[in-house]
């Protein structure tokens, strides 16, 4: 394995690591209806979904990134739109901690197109 493809894959493993301590440790937080402000695919690898959630008269906002090395990250942007709904688990004593849950494959209740 070359070491560019090497470094790609020692990054997604940590991006994943990350992720799962942080869905683990969040998991007895409580959910909370996040709404989505827009998605978009950069650079064709990488999709952004803006998304915004309130509680107790706070609004707070913030955007997960997704990579993708063999799917078109437009094949997973198109799956949302403005004011889909996402869930948020929200940290209790401190609601600007939070984690997207993962809104993954199929959102929309559809598959991408191949």
């Amino acid at each position: 394995m070359g070491g560019f493809a090497l470094d790609i894959l020692i990054a997604f493993l940590v991006r994943i690591s990350i992720r799962a301590v942080n869905l683990l440790r969040s998991w007895t937080w409580p959910v909370v209806k996040a709404t989505v402000v827009s998605a978009r695919p950069k650079d064709g690898c990488l999709a952004e979904i803006y998304y915004r959630y309130s509680l107790d008269g706070e609004s707070y906002a913030d955007v997960y990134k997704k990579a993708f090395c063999v799917v078109d990250a437009g094949d997973y942007t198109r799956r949302f739109e403005r004011g889909d709904e996402l869930k948020v688990r929200v940290k209790p004593d401190d609601p600007s901690v939070f984690v997207l849950e993962d809104p993954g494959w199929p959102h929309r209740g559809q598959r991408p197109k191949r």
